[in-house]
């Protein structure tokens, strides 16, 4: 008598699976770089078949929980004996088919930088000025050898008010103690006056008015590309 025997083992499961997104703002799969091997750990009770992530956003390394549920191990047992008369249907038997649950922990570390927050603005002329950001200013200023231009409230053209050369400024130098004049003039639209001042931190500061008396104040650095508004 031929007896034939076949033992067929299946496992389904269906998530713990390594992650697809990464957190922001590095959501880039190239950002993160897999530290060991997914390390295993007993479901949490109750469980709960959520995946996530759990990164500060600024840290070296991130952790990803893998969370899922799924079959347990199926055992399909046949046996057949062709001179028996009978077919492998008569004694097939399957065992198990409960659901089991699991979860794996991944570790990541950070290879690329977090992005800075990008630098927006209500109002932007894109002059080149260093308070191009400011909607409505009453004066446009450009670094360098210092150029001070007096903007008409009425159309928002410019006209030169002074300038002052990189000798001048360096001639006046960084004042040891209080704020130092270093250069003024007319608005040729508002005839409001334009201070410009050298601070004892080597910065420089601006002041002025609006139409109606309403006060304008702004200071930057040496190679800054905008102005801190101080009164706007």
């Amino acid at each position: 008598m031929l007896i034939a025997a076949a033992l067929i083992a299946a496992f389904i499961l269906v998530a713990c699976d390594p992650p697809t997104e990464f957190p922001e703002p590095l959501n880039d799969a190239a950002c993160w770089e897999l530290v060991g091997e997914p390390i295993p750990f007993p479901p949490p009770s109750p469980f709960d078949p959520v995946s996530f992530w759990e990164w500060d956003g600024e840290s070296e390394t991130a952790t990803y929980y893998s969370y899922g549920c799924g079959e347990e191990p199926v055992l399909t047992i046949a046996a057949s004996s062709p001179d028996a008369g009978f077919s492998s249907a008569d004694v097939a038997d399957t065992q198990g088919g409960e659901e089991v649950c699991s979860h794996n922990v991944y570790i990541y570390n950070r290879i690329c930088d977090v992005p800075e927050e990008p630098v927006t603005f209500a109002c932007n002329v894109s002059d080149g000025s260093l308070n191009a950001y400011h909607c409505g200013r009453p004066v446009a200023i450009y670094a360098g050898s210092l150029e001070v231009w007096g903007i008409d409230p009425a159309t928002g053209k410019g006209e030169l008010a002074f300038e002052l050369s990189d000798a001048q400024i360096a001639e006046v130098g960084i004042p040891d103690a209080e704020p130092a004049l270093i250069a003024e003039g007319i608005n040729p639209f508002t005839q409001a006056a334009i201070h410009v001042f050298r601070l004892p931190t080597g910065e420089f500061q601006l002041n002025t008015w609006y139409v109606g008396g309403k006060p304008y104040a702004v200071k930057w650095a040496e190679g800054d590309t905008f102005a801190t508004n101080l009164l706007w």
